[in-house]
């Protein structure tokens, strides 16, 4: 990260009224489903699939202290076409 300060002094800058930060975490689709059925699921679905992905999300979003991360606040995304699901 970048600052806009020079030994202390402070550049004047507009503050903006938000900052997004971003974090990506990129789950195999496939390898999902072979754990399913590793686990005895017969042909697991997409919605199988994405259940499991939300359970992960919720762990690998979650603040590390018991609080688990509200999957309202994540948007999935297909890798594949980029569309919101």
């Amino acid at each position: 990260m970048k600052s806009n300060t020079s030994k202390g002094n402070m550049e004047t800058t507009e503050i903006p009224t938000f900052i997004n930060v971003t974090k990506v975490m990129t789950y195999d689709c496939q390898q999902i489903r072979a754990d399913l059925e590793a686990q005895g699921m017969e042909n697991p679905t997409f919605e199988d699939v994405l259940g499991m992905i939300e359970e992960f999300a919720k762990d690998d979003f979650s603040c590390g202290h018991g609080h688990e991360a509200s999957l309202r606040d994540l948007i999935f995304i297909n890798a594949d076409t980029e569309e919101e699901l």
